[in-house]
């Protein structure tokens, strides 16, 4: 039978929920400790300046949020999505990787991860100030430089050129699959935040309560850990879709 090289939007669910059916504990507890807390703490910190910058303009307010809290929120996202990549890649050889393994590929290769992700967000922030168009356009070229800066033994910028390659020929499958992952993600979010409003009352839902505190590290923990293993399942769908399975050559960068 000839092997179908064609590239799927299902077979990129299947495999995001692939990586969290087998890496459950690494999946959210990766999140949870690069992602979900600190994000929290983050927000915590931040929101009496913020508060004060809604007060005065609420657009300008808003928008300064965002360069506070998108920047950080998308660097913690690579480091996720490099802890997901990896189990990934573990996956496919047939073995489950650690937590510790995992963290272990994150250090080694955490100079130009966070470069590339300093710089996707730059992109991402610039083209959503411009007009969401670009943005979008931008966040769907460079879908997985993340994945490929983790896995392949490529540069900074010739990570963008390699992620730009892959979803080449794909990007509206891609821009669909980018908004049902995200919807899911916020409408996840949006629902804890309404069971966290009728147990506790709208005091419980605020940031600097402990109910709201922990609802919003638990919500998004697990949006973080859903959206990171779908990622890693769009890299290695196009990953295949180009180039054919390589388990082999993507884990060299990890011996």
């Amino acid at each position: 039978m000839m092997e179908d090289r064609s590239f799927s939007v299902g077979r990129v669910f299947g495999r995001g929920f692939g990586v969290m059916g087998h890496n459950v504990l690494l999946v959210f507890g990766s999140a949870l400790l690069l992602l979900g807390a600190p994000l929290t703490l983050l927000n915590q910190a931040t929101l009496p300046q913020r508060t004060l910058w809604m007060s005065k303009d609420p657009l300008t307010g808003l928008l300064a949020g965002m360069l506070v809290t998108l920047p950080l929120a998308l660097v913690l996202r690579a480091l996720v999505q490099a802890c997901l990549v990896h189990a990934a890649v573990a996956d496919g050889e047939g073995r489950r990787a650690g937590l510790g393994e995992c963290l272990g590929v994150v250090i080694r290769r955490f100079v130009p991860l966070i470069c590339v992700a300093i710089l996707f967000a730059l992109g991402d922030v610039v083209g959503v100030a411009l007009l969401l168009v670009p943005g979008l356009l931008f966040t769907v070229t460079y879908a997985v430089v993340i994945p490929v800066v983790v896995a392949e033994p490529v540069g900074i910028f010739e990570a963008f050129g390699r992620a730009s390659d892959l979803t080449r020929g794909a990007r509206w499958k891609v821009l669909g699959l980018w908004l049902v992952v995200f919807i899911l993600a916020w409408f996840w979010q949006a629902l804890g935040r309404v069971i966290v409003i009728a147990t506790f009352g709208w005091q419980g839902q605020t940031v600097s309560s402990l109910p709201g505190t922990l609802s919003e590290i638990t919500v998004t923990t697990i949006a973080a850990g859903f959206v990171g293993a779908m990622m890693t399942g769009l890299y290695v769908e196009l990953r295949n879709w180009k180039d054919g399975p390589a388990p082999e050559r993507l884990s060299e960068i990890f011996e």
